[in-house]
């Protein structure tokens, strides 16, 4: 089973660039074409299954950009 199989709108979903498919960055998004709107938690939590094939664990580029910057920051107290 691959990772993007997993997904509860597989059957329904025609993204091209999925976040679970391992080969997302030679995947080209279509002109006009939706972005993916699983729940990033779901998307996670399928990607953390599969972390051998998934670089960004089920988030997007940019989502997992911002997590790690996110995990970077001090700590406000």
């Amino acid at each position: 089973m691959k990772p993007f199989e997993e997904c509860p709108r597989f059957y329904k979903c025609s993204v091209n660039k999925c976040p679970l498919d391992p080969d997302i960055n030679i995947r080209n998004r279509v002109i006009g074409e939706e972005k993916c709107h699983m729940r990033k938690s779901v998307r996670n939590k399928i990607g953390l299954k599969y972390l051998e094939l998934l670089k960004f664990q089920g988030f997007t580029s940019r989502e997992h950009a911002g997590k790690v910057l996110a995990g970077s920051l001090p700590s406000k107290q």
